[in-house]
This record gives structure tokens, sequence and C-alpha cells, in this order.
């Protein structure tokens, strides 16, 4: 069985096939030299702690067979931070502690992979697999568009993308629970705005009693209602929803009383019934 790593949701590391596969938008695919690649799968394995250079040298090099000079092992770090970064993962991960080792610090995930890989590409193979690349490239506008067969994925690519699509969902829901709470909270508010905006072409609003806006009509704004809204708060008026009180005159009765009118705008229709009548002696 092999193991492959997700760091910070934003790389997937292959050490059996020495590969750095961005997971996000941003990066391109590297391919690293063996010496870097057990290097960053030793500082994975021990995640968060300092590893000494003494064992870096011997997991790295010594375990196979190679002694190397000190400066290499500054020379490869360079190299992983530049493949890190070009694979996608921005954020500085590796601190160095000089004269004592380096550690890695970041979110890692393992991820087991059934598929038999083989542990050592040879060059002649990376070149080839290289080559048909650059010929794929350059000879894609020649190729017609035709029907693709479907393509079984290898295992662990398979739980690569099953895990980001689980991660994903639980994104997803989170903003749509975010969504609602934030939409009820503006119902009433929007509504209550809707309700006032249509009669602002022919009516301006004059005044509130219990929360209730009051209405005239724009061709009696010279009327002086003070004394009109003061009588309407000593009626003990309770307004539900969507309800607003409308002034006009009683066209039915000859002398043209002013009635207030309680109205409500629910279902986008305006329903209106008689409230009371206005006292003369307010108006006249």
């Amino acid at each position: 069985m092999h193991t492959k790593y997700i760091i910070n949701d934003r790389v997937l590391f292959s050490p059996d096939e020495y590969k750095l596969s961005p997971l996000a938008v941003r990066g391109t695919e590297v391919i690293l030299h063996a010496p870097v690649s057990r290097f960053l799968h030793l500082l994975l394995l021990k995640n968060g702690t300092i590893v000494s250079q003494e064992e870096i040298f011997k997991e790295v090099w010594e375990k196979h067979g190679q002694q190397v000079a000190p400066n290499t092992l500054y020379q490869n770090i360079s190299l992983l931070r530049k493949a890190l970064k070009k694979s996608g993962l921005l954020t500085q991960t590796i601190r160095t502690y000089p004269k004592s080792g380096f550690s890695f610090h970041g979110q890692v995930q393992v991820l087991p992979d059934d598929e038999h890989q083989s542990i050592e590409p040879s060059i002649e193979h990376q070149t080839k697999t290289n080559q048909e690349v650059d010929d794929t490239t350059q000879n894609n506008q020649e190729i017609p568009i035709q029907a693709q067969p479907e393509i079984e994925l290898p295992t662990g690519k398979k739980r690569v993308i099953n895990w980001l699509v689980r991660k994903s969902s639980i994104r997803n829901l989170h903003f749509f629970y975010i969504t609602l709470v934030i939409f009820t909270l503006m119902t009433p508010i929007l509504l209550r705005s809707d309700t006032e905006r249509r009669f602002t072409r022919e009516f301006q609003i004059v005044g509130r009693v219990n929360g209730c806006p009051i209405y005239l009509s724009n061709g009696n704004r010279r009327v002086d209602l003070s004394k009109i809204i003061e009588y309407l708060k000593g009626q003990n008026i309770i307004c539900k929803s969507n309800d607003f009180i409308f002034l006009t005159r009683h066209t039915q009765h000859h002398n043209d009383d002013v009635i207030a009118l309680r109205c409500n705008s629910g279902n986008q229709i305006e329903r209106c019934s008689s409230l009371l009548t206005i006292p003369p002696y307010l108006y006249q």
C-alpha cells in the first residue's frame, strides 16, 4: 500500500512518484528529484517537529548509499521550497533552524492509495512522458473532435476527488444556511420598505402612530396635520404587519368629512376599511 499526502488542501504529494500535483486552480505539476522527495516525505512524517540535520543526512542520502557535502542540504531545501510554490502552495510551510534542522508546519492529510505504482520512475520514462505531452500540445489543433471513451480513474485520484467533493458540499451547505438566516432577518425590513415605497409618487408619509405610517395625498401638502396626528395617537390604534393609515375626505358625505382608513398591503393587494372620522375642529 502506497501513501499520498494532501498539503493545506491545495497540493497532492505522491512520494512514490516524486510528484507534486495541484488541487486548486493555481499551480502546475512538479516532478521532484529523489532526494528532494525523500526530504519532503521525512518532514511530513514529523509535521510540527524539528528534524535534525544528522537525521536528514541519514534518511535522505546515507540510507541510499550516498555521501554529500553539507551545502547540498541547503540546495535541496531551496529546490523544495520552489517546487511547493510552483505547485500552488504559496504559504511558507518549511522553517529553518540554523545549525539545528528543519520543520514542516501546515495541514497534512494522509490519503492511502491501494494502487501499485513503481517506486523509482526512470529518466527514460519521464522523458518519454514529457515528449508525448509536448507532441500532443503541438498537434492539438489538427486532431478532429470526437467522442472520448470513459476513463477509469486510479483509486488514489478517485479518493482525492471524492474528498474534495465532500468538502465542497459542506462549504456550500454552510453558505446556504447563512443565506437563509440573512434572508429571514431581512424579510420584515424589505416588506415594510416595499409598502412605503408604493405611495411615494402620489402620496407622502406625514407621520407615524404606534409604528404605523400615516399617508396623505400630495395635493394636500399644505394642510396642518399636527393636531390630527396628536389626535390619532390618543386613539389607541394598533397596527399589524403591513398596516398603514390613509387620510382622505369622504366624498359621499355632504360636509366632506376627513376620515382615516386602515389599509393593509399584504399579498401585493391594498385592502382598506374605515377606521374613524376626524373631528372637523382639528382641520377647519
